[in-house]
């Protein structure tokens, strides 16, 4: 998870866009994909249900079509009052062997089959020891022994039906109803009883080719692999058509009354073994048609229910494609712009603005990046003023660019002529000078430690005072703790410059200034305090104007107005200082100044 969002952090917002549309639209079209494959597998498959369903019924007409002529031939035979006579005669007719000849619609029977070319063999037995009625198309030998047929199943199915026909299989071969058996067939019997259905007067059993059956069959039959089934209600097997799983046929037998004794419609399906079964019954004692499907004939059939879907979902993605592309475009192009514009910047281009299409959030940050430009613009201007003000200062310090190691050589050689005479007051100050030079000019550097600003303000002082000797007094204390931190050049001197200019110069009198330094909290606190004529409140606007630094910028060591300073501490702390300046008329003047306590 973590390496994906990884891997996402890094795309550009264009592929985030286009993802994020694909990350929404996949589960929507899962879902919709899901419901129309669902859809079409349900109509899929109720549509094969529904040929099976018919295939199956249709192959039940068909066999009850036919049986349904073999069961008027059986009822005609038994109502028929010629044959009824002969076989329920007590005086029996053994004496006369022609007795069906002369005495039954034997002709008509016999026409009747030629007719019905899939009618084999027809026996009628009379239980009056009137011989059987026989006919064979097959030339297969019947048994005319009516005692041992008495004892055969198929008999004795029949008896127990009490007059009803019942259908039973009969192998080639097989023995007992024929004495010989060339063909397999398919025998419909009934026990013929009196009127009164309490004596038994014969027997009857017609033959039916079974290959008729299994032709039916074969003509609904869709595949090589599936398999048709026609038994009894009683689960006996009558034919069978195509492919047939014998475990799922001792399954039906089995379980026969679970699927037809209670089914209204007569036809039913099921699921068994992968295999789709089935089923149709026209009355309840009927025979049944068992129909087998392998599922996987179906799963074709199936699989194409998941091609609309997939289709559907393939177009629909690829399609998302180009309009995902558009529209991320659309909102990533003011970012590329935004970006380019900013490269721009970086590289030094401080006018650059862009323009401003969108109202959204990307509007906003757009607003916002030129605002920023346009600030940062004027913070680098203001700056920059600034720092050619420092290098001014130096130069004008210089005179023209004079040599400062010349300047610093010629006033130590002064230095040392004057302690050569004797003159220690003289050379003091020539030191005092020689040290302020050095410390104004600073070799360029903007952060100064605190001991180093203080240095410069008693060298400063000490030649102020060889100008004025007594009348200037002067008293500078910094707490130790303080000395290493570093504030900017040139802060405090204009400040003291300014106690003498509206003091001493002004007035003439005595003069005291008190310069301090101590630290408060995390802040560093300056105090620069004179008791001079001070100031009225125009005196001190006028402090923070251009005129001040013009009237008294010849005088200035540094060549820095308090209104410099001012700008100065802006540019450097910004909000995080705060200079205040306190002045009465006649009383004094005192500054304060809080910096934040810094090494660098």
């Amino acid at each position: 998870m973590i390496k994906i969002q990884g891997r996402f952090s890094r795309l550009k917002i264009k592929y985030k866009i286009i993802l994020s549309m694909y990350l929404v639209i996949i589960p929507i079209l899962f879902i919709t994909s899901s419901y129309m494959y669902l859809k079409n597998y349900k109509e899929i498959v109720d549509d094969m249900t529904n040929v099976y369903d018919n295939l199956t019924h249709t192959v039940e007409e068909n066999i009850d079509y036919l049986q349904a002529d073999l069961m008027d031939l059986t009822t005609y035979l038994t109502i028929n009052s010629d044959i009824r006579y002969i076989i329920s005669s007590k005086k029996g007719f053994l004496n006369k062997p022609l007795i069906w000849e002369q005495s039954a619609p034997t002709d008509f029977v016999r026409d009747m089959i030629s007719i019905k070319s899939h009618i084999k063999t027809l026996i009628l037995y009379p239980e009056n020891g009137v011989r059987p009625f026989y006919i064979s198309r097959d030339n297969s030998v019947y048994n005319n022994d009516i005692n041992a047929i008495h004892t055969l199943e198929i008999y004795k199915s029949a008896l127990t039906a009490k007059g009803d026909q019942v259908w039973t299989r009969v192998k080639k071969g097989e023995k007992g109803l024929f004495l010989q058996n060339n063909s397999d067939k398919i025998i419909i019997s009934r026990v013929i009883f009196d009127w009164a259905k309490k004596r038994r007067i014969g027997y009857l059993a017609i033959g039916i080719d079974a290959n008729k059956y299994k032709q039916i069959c074969e003509e609904v039959l869709q595949k090589k692999n599936e398999g048709i089934i026609i038994t009894s209600q009683d689960g006996t097997e009558l034919t069978r058509a195509g492919k047939v799983n014998e475990g799922v046929l001792e399954y039906l037998k089995n379980n026969i009354k679970k699927y037809v004794a209670n089914s209204d419609t007569k036809k039913n399906h099921f699921e068994y073994n992968n295999y789709y079964i089935f089923c149709s019954q026209s009355e309840k004692d009927s025979n049944i048609t068992w129909y087998m499907i392998p599922k996987i004939n179906w799963l074709s059939k199936i699989q194409n229910a998941k091609v609309i879907p997939i289709v559907f979902g393939g177009s629909l993605l690829i399609g998302l494609w180009p309009l995902s592309m558009l529209a991320s475009t659309i909102i990533s192009k003011p970012l590329s712009r935004l970006y380019k514009s900013m490269v721009k910047f970086k590289q030094g281009d401080f006018e650059q603005q862009v323009e401003v299409i969108d109202y959204d959030e990307i509007g906003e940050v757009t607003n916002c990046f030129n605002q920023m430009v346009i600030e940062i613009k004027e913070l680098i201007d203001k700056n920059y003023v600034m720092v050619l003000r420092e290098r001014q200062s130096e130069l004008d310090a210089l005179q023209a660019q004079i040599n400062p190691h010349f300047l610093y050589n010629t006033l130590d050689s002064l230095y040392w002529q004057a302690l050569n005479a004797n003159s220690d007051k003289l050379a003091e100050d020539i030191l005092s000078l020689s040290m302020l030079f050095r410390l104004v000019l600073n070799k360029g550097e903007s952060m100064v430690p605190i001991a180093r600003e203080k240095e410069l303000i008693y060298h400063y002082l000490q030649i102020q005072k060889m100008r004025f000797d007594k009348k200037l007094n002067y008293v500078i204390d910094f707490e130790n703790a303080i000395l290493d931190y570093k504030i900017p050049k040139l802060i405090l001197q204009p400040f003291v410059e300014n106690a003498i200019v509206h003091g001493l110069e002004c007035t003439g009198e005595h003069s005291m200034i008190e310069i301090t330094g101590k630290m408060e909290q995390e802040s560093i606190v300056f105090v620069v305090k004179d008791n001079g004529i001070g100031m009225t409140k125009e005196q001190l606007r006028d402090v923070f104007e251009e005129k001040e630094e013009n009237v008294y910028k010849s005088q200035r060591i540094g060549g820095y107005a308090i209104k410099n300073v001012n700008e100065r501490l802006s540019i450097k702390y910004g909000e995080n200082f705060n200079l205040q300046i306190d002045s009465s008329v006649g009383v004094g003047t005192t500054v304060k100044i809080m910096l934040p306590a810094s090494y660098e």
